[in-house]
């Protein structure tokens, strides 16, 4: 199924065609989607980025649905170029491992995790381009759980309004 996902990524990339895809597969979804629209009882309840959905589901409804709390899902969306830092002028390789830029925050975490190493060495077509380390992964997480708690109540506010066939 994976490799289905694969094809159908690559196709969308080949064709730049915007792709309408119906699952109850919340981890496919969350792994296809540049937008998913979250339905309940026939209305919309949420319409978002999957990281938005994660991190700041609308309601209990949403956040249950998705597993809003499942942190280490949040960091299989987010890729390591977005949190890494530039790398110092004055930088040495000490046999640090590395990881590709465009590898995801929850591989990163497991291979800090499994080298015992302070930080990573990140990598682009084979050239050093930053360094991400477990308190870059540990800040990005905090800005999404204070993000969570300002949203939510915009998100009731937007379930209401959904139900009551979207008007504001």
């Amino acid at each position: 199924r994976e490799s289905l996902q694969d094809e159908l990524l690559d196709l969308q990339r080949q064709l730049h065609k915007t792709i309408l895809f119906v699952t109850h597969d919340v981890d496919e979804a969350l792994r296809l989607a540049d937008q998913i629209v979250i339905m309940q009882r026939g209305q919309i309840v949420q319409y978002a980025p999957p990281l938005e959905i994660l991190s700041r589901p609308a309601n209990g409804f949403v956040n249950q649905l998705v597993g809003g709390d499942d942190m280490v899902r949040q960091l299989s969306l987010v890729r390591v170029e977005k949190v890494m830092q530039p790398l110092p002028p004055d930088f040495r390789n000490n046999g640090q491992p590395t990881i590709e830029s465009q590898h995801t925050l929850r591989t990163a975490l497991s291979r800090l995790l499994r080298s015992d190493v302070e930080e990573l060495v990140v990598v682009e077509n084979g050239t050093r381009t930053g360094l991400l380390s477990l308190q870059d992964i540990q800040a990005h997480d905090q800005l999404a759980t204070n993000g969570q708690r300002e949203v939510n109540g915009r998100g009731a506010l937007h379930e209401k309004n959904a139900t009551n066939g979207g008007s504001p």
